[in-house]
């Protein structure tokens, strides 16, 4: 299936965040998960598939992680009095990322999870 321009620009940008992560974490700037997760929020957080209301309608419907609202809670779906495209389109942005994230990392011998596994902390370098 063919995907759409919006999608193939959102696909693009998810494969690239993951891929800058990675090099972060590779070169030990991000030594562990909680500098990923920062790192990950702070970008999500001002991209312009989550601060521009359209884009975040797109998101919501192209996103293959539409558990990610769960994250919000019921209280954050809402906002102004309105449905948080812009919340929605973060939490699925930052799962879609993730999940790009852990498929880069399928032929390393460390694991993403485990802290003490990271390249930062046992010298080992990321491909």
């Amino acid at each position: 299936m063919e995907l759409s321009p919006t999608e193939r620009e959102y696909r693009d940008e998810i494969e690239r965040i993951a891929e800058d992560i990675r090099d972060e974490i590779g070169k030990g700037n991000l030594a562990d998960e909680n500098a990923v997760q920062e790192s990950l929020w702070q970008t999500c957080d001002s991209h312009q598939f989550v601060i521009y209301t359209w884009k975040a309608r797109c998101v919501g419907m192209i996103s293959d992680n539409e558990d990610a609202i769960e994250d919000l809670g019921p209280q954050g779906l809402i906002k102004d009095g309105r449905v948080n495209h812009e919340g929605i389109a973060m939490m699925a942005m930052i799962a879609d990322v993730q999940e790009e994230i852990g498929e880069g990392f399928d032929d390393v011998s460390w694991d993403f999870n485990d802290d003490a596994t990271w390249p930062a902390n046992n010298g080992e370098t990321v491909k």
